[in-house]
């Protein structure tokens, strides 16, 4: 990337970050990405934006209201991890479904940044959402594009599904209604359930996990010294398991990287079996040193010469990487109860 292209997209950020009185926080880096979007990790945003972008006629302006959208999160809604937990927890009361109540409340945080704050702040149509529907919207973001529609009349045209035109209908009403905002995620959820029952692929478990998966909402401890420490005290107040891993997929791995420990802990059982291997060679007897009859018997082994992972499960190491975060919050929890 061209070093004043750079320079240009940190002058975009500073102007964004001014405007919205942010907390102090820096562009770390810009990254050539699939689509436009940001990611904060201490302090530091990250900004991912598509090659296309670059040679748009407007991208200035559009990754300037994408600055003032993610911004605007933090400054406005969820604004910070209690409040949005406790959205999340008002649409899984409706609900029972984790995946689905994040989906709700990622539909409400949206819209009331981009319908809510910045059109009425800025009074004009926020300009990275043209640039967003451009193209024709897949999976969940159907969802998302159809109530956009009814909020934004002047987006790009694409042809949807009726049921989908419906929903969207049915959830600008409720966006624009002046009700508060628990009272208003508890109905997006349940007009979510509704559809859902009707097993459209677009509210998919698997379709939904992955789409939740990949979008980062900005909370205001990403901004502060203490952001993961006071995140993680969250996950140490849930006691169920359900909930626990949704709040860690969904809001812990998204600010941590578990992919770079997956792999590490991946290396080192590799590079542990490939040791006792060699070690199980060296104390296993030769054959030409054993007298006829020898070695028929049921040798008794020790579980230090049981036959070493060549292939490390990925899944269970998943596993364990997110329990370690769920177990360690959990335990602080209770020694500081103890000490209190």
């Amino acid at each position: 990337m061209e070093p004043e292209l750079k320079k240009r997209i940190l002058e975009l950020f500073v102007k964004a970050r001014e405007e919205l009185l942010a907390p102090p926080i820096f562009l770390r880096k810009v990254v050539i990405g699939e689509e436009l979007r940001v990611r904060i990790a201490n302090r530091g945003l990250t900004l991912y934006i598509p090659e296309e972008l670059i040679e748009e006629k407007e991208r200035d302006e559009i990754i300037l209201w994408y600055f003032r959208h993610a911004l605007a999160h933090v400054h406005y809604c969820p604004y910070d991890v209690a409040t949005m937990y406790q959205l999340v927890k008002a649409a899984h009361r409706e609900l029972n479904d984790w995946t689905l109540a994040y989906f709700s409340f990622y539909i409400f945080a949206e819209t009331q940044v981009d319908y809510h704050f910045l059109r009425n702040t800025y009074l004009q149509t926020p300009k990275h959402i043209y640039y967003r529907f451009k193209r024709r919207p897949s999976g969940p973001d159907r969802i998302l594009y159809a109530l956009y529609k009814q909020l934004f009349k002047k987006i790009k045209h694409h042809s949807t599904d009726v049921l989908i035109e419906d929903l969207g209908k049915e959830l600008a009403t409720v966006v624009k209604a002046p009700i508060s905002w628990m009272r208003k995620v508890k109905i997006i959820a349940n007009i979510l359930r509704k559809t859902a029952e009707k097993k459209l692929k677009e509210t998919s478990d698997k379709s939904l996990d992955r789409y939740i998966s990949s979008r980062f909402i900005p909370l205001r401890e990403d901004f502060s010294r203490r952001g993961m420490t006071d995140v993680l005290t969250y996950l140490g107040q849930i006691r169920d398991e359900k909930e626990a891993k949704s709040f860690y997929k969904y809001i812990v791995k998204q600010r941590t990287e578990p992919r770079d420990t997956i792999e590490k802990i991946s290396r080192h059982i590799k590079k542990s079996g490939k040791e006792l291997e060699k070690e199980i060679k060296k104390l296993a007897p030769s054959p030409a040193l054993q007298s006829p009859g020898q070695g028929l018997e049921e040798p008794k082994l020790p579980s230090s010469l049981s036959k070493p992972y060549k292939k490390p499960p990925k899944d269970a190491i998943a596993d364990a990487v997110w329990r370690r975060y769920w177990y360690k919050a959990r335990a602080e929890k209770a020694i500081v109860e103890f000490i209190q």
